[in-house]
């Protein structure tokens, strides 16, 4: 049993010493208590390497399990947005340059849009005219809590990044310009793992307030969010208030005056720290065709 688990090898090379430690007592004229410790040894050090071999094996199973973030099937209507007229294309310079991003003060990927997020949303598309934001969200393996089905908190947090970010586009002049302040969340059904939901959050009414400290004028932003399937079934639902106008680093920076930048022919909303337009990846985080 133990020669078919997988990564074995050094399991097996001390298993293989054992053998020759016992052939060499049947013909060897060596004292018995050291060929008896010799022994000792060579089964002790089965032991520890086969375990250790077999835990590793398993970790890196999970690692990689965490590591594959790629959506199974790209649903029918993502392809939809990409081609709506009055849907864009939202593409952030730290989603989409891990290099750029380390250069510039982030410490980790991002916990919704970075590679190997256990709840991952690969792409956005806004309607300004609606002042909606919708996407395809990944729950993987790595967001699983009961068995099969994925943790609430990973719908609450995907949730949560769509509302954000609904904020910044409609009422921020660019990226991060805001801060969500209270939240509601119902969580409707379970999703299971390795199950593709559509995330979408639009702006109910924006009511301009002014800072009592610096009277620098924000907006409150009252927005409602959903998770759903390809037939309308509702999984989770939420709704929350960010402010608009809010800038919580310490020092204030470039990466804090950032603002949109819209290409109209090719349908796509970008941060100013791209000289020009980027090209979208394409579609790599699908692994198969359009369901």
């Amino acid at each position: 049993r133990l020669l078919r688990v997988r990564g074995a090898e050094p399991f097996c090379l001390a298993l293989s010493l054992f053998s020759s430690v016992f052939e060499m007592s049947r013909s060897s004229s060596c004292p018995a208590p050291l060929l008896a410790a010799a022994a000792a040894g060579a089964i002790a050090g089965a032991a520890v390497v086969g375990v250790v071999t077999v835990a590793w094996g398993r970790r890196k199973r999970r690692l990689e399990d965490i590591g594959d973030c790629k959506i199974p099937s790209m649903p029918d209507w993502v392809r939809s947005l990409e081609s709506d007229k009055d849907h864009y294309r939202l593409m952030i310079r730290e989603w989409e340059d891990p290099a750029w991003r380390e250069e510039h003060g982030w410490h980790g990927r991002d916990l919704i849009h970075g590679a190997g997020s256990a709840v991952h949303i690969p792409c956005y598309f806004y309607n300004s005219t609606e002042k909606a934001l919708r996407g395809p969200v990944y729950f993987s393996s790595a967001s699983e809590s009961h068995r099969g089905l994925c943790h609430g908190g990973a719908m609450t947090s995907a949730l949560d990044d769509a509302l954000g970010h609904v904020c910044f586009l409609t009422a921020g002049r660019g990226p991060w310009t805001g801060a969500t302040v209270q939240l509601n969340c119902k969580l409707c059904k379970p999703v299971g793992i390795g199950q593709v939901l559509k995330i979408e959050a639009r702006v109910k009414e924006q009511v301009k307030i002014q800072g009592k400290v610096t009277q620098q004028e924000k907006t409150k932003v009252f927005i409602e969010a959903s998770l759903s399937d390809e037939n309308g079934v509702i999984y989770a639902t939420m709704e929350g208030v960010s402010i608009a106008g809010v800038n919580l680093q310490k020092e204030e920076t470039e990466l804090d005056l950032r603002q949109w930048r819209f290409d109209d022919d090719h349908r796509i909303m970008y941060d100013s720290t791209w000289s020009a337009c980027p090209q979208p990846r394409g579609w790599d985080f699908f692994k198969g065709q359009p369901s």
